[in-house]
């Protein structure tokens, strides 16, 4: 059963942060085409990491079976520090895993650890199982936007990901789909910048400049990217749960609308025709002027126009224009009758108060994708 894979590996049992080290045990000399431990979490942090050494061509899937009450996490480390892999539930129970594979030889670092970072109330020791077992799994070579309307067919299996290099000046401003068409996939969309030397796919987490699961409706993911200066970025397609199908990629930049100025005590109805460039609003200079005069709390309401299936899930959103796009400060969906939007926003008198204001910028859009244009209005009061 694939043994000959095994001959790549070696699983060292040093527990990282501890002053001596266990003697690594050699899977080639093992019987079984795998290797199991079972560990305990560290009181102190909840915790427990372990050393493994892939050579070239090794591939193999790292797997955290929960026991005793415990919820693992899996986090992979290359030497240098860097986190290049990490899960939480995968599929649909407890047990977290992550596929590994080197091209060219490398020695990463495996910290399982306890969800919240707390072992109060988990049972007696072991805590985990944890199954290192051969795999044929491979990173998928990262692909090159060229011209935009940019479009791929691609599939996804379990655990893959799959990186779109693309370049943008400040401010430029993309709107990004993954598609899955009832093929199985859930797909997610996350937008890392690109460093010099690191696989895009490996970018840390808190590297992360936007992410979406469902806003394309239908489990399809779609986000707007604004990019936050001239570089080089990623967007990152990959599946939520256990589920692998085909999908299509799309990116195409956008131009955003210019806003709309609106007073106070006024209303106006308009379509969202596109999430990636939905209707934004400003305040007008008169109504700037009376709020600078006479400071309070704006009450901006978002409502559909229209009954039934078809029409608009208002979804609102407050900003602050900045030279690298949209500063969200507020969201609201469901805050006001039905499914209708609704936010208050205190507004306090201090030495910049207009330009606050003139920077402040109301975006109408929907929570979900769209089939078709729906109809709204917006009402600003005091």
């Amino acid at each position: 059963m694939h043994r000959t894979a095994l001959i790549v590996a070696i699983w060292c049992l040093a527990l990282a942060g501890t002053a001596h080290a266990q003697t690594a045990a050699d899977i080639t000399q093992e019987p079984s085409a795998g290797y199991v431990i079972q560990g305990s979490f560290a009181p102190t942090d909840g915790t427990r990491a372990y050393w493994l050494t892939l050579v070239p061509g090794q591939g193999v899937e790292v797997t955290a079976m929960p026991l005793a009450g415990a919820d693992p996490v899996l986090t992979v480390y290359d030497e240098a520090g860097t986190e290049i892999a990490s899960n939480d539930d995968y599929g649909d129970g407890l047990a977290a895993r992550v596929p590994l594979h080197s091209a060219t030889g490398q020695r990463v670092r495996v910290v399982v650890s306890q969800l919240g970072d707390s072992v109060d109330g988990l049972g007696d020791a072991p805590h985990f199982t944890l199954i290192v077992a051969p795999s044929d799994w491979l990173p998928m070579e990262p692909q090159s936007v060229g011209a935009m309307p940019y479009r791929l067919e691609g599939e996804l299996r379990r655990d893959a990901k799959q990186a779109f290099i693309f370049t943008a000046a400040q401010g430029d401003t993309f709107d990004i789909t993954a598609k899955a068409e009832g093929s199985g996939l859930d797909p997610y969309l996350r937008i890392v910048p690109v460093t010099a030397g690191q696989e895009p796919g490996a970018a840390d987490e808190s590297a992360t400049l936007a992410e979406d699961d469902d806003s394309g409706g239908n489990l399809d993911a779609q986000l707007v990217f604004t990019a936050p200066g001239d570089g080089t970025y990623a967007a990152i397609a990959s599946g939520v749960g256990s589920g692998g199908g085909t999908y299509t990629f799309g990116i195409d930049a956008v131009e955003l609308p210019d806003p709309v100025e609106i007073g106070l005590d006024e209303s106006v109805q308009d379509f969202v025709a596109s999430i990636a460039a939905p209707p934004v609003y400003r305040l007008s200079e008169r109504a700037i002027a009376s709020l600078v005069q006479q400071p309070g709390t704006l009450r901006i309401a978002l409502n559909a126009l229209g009954d039934g299936d078809d029409a608009l899930d208002p979804y609102l959103k407050l900003g602050l224009n900045t030279p690298f796009g949209q500063s969200e400060i507020a969201t609201d969906d469901d805050g006001g009758e039905d499914l209708n939007a609704l936010l208050t926003l205190p507004v306090s008198q201090h030495d910049d108060l207009a330009r606050w204001l003139r920077d402040l910028r109301i975006t109408a859009t929907t929570v979900m994708g769209l089939d078709a244009p729906g109809g709204f209005e917006l009402t600003i009061t005091r």
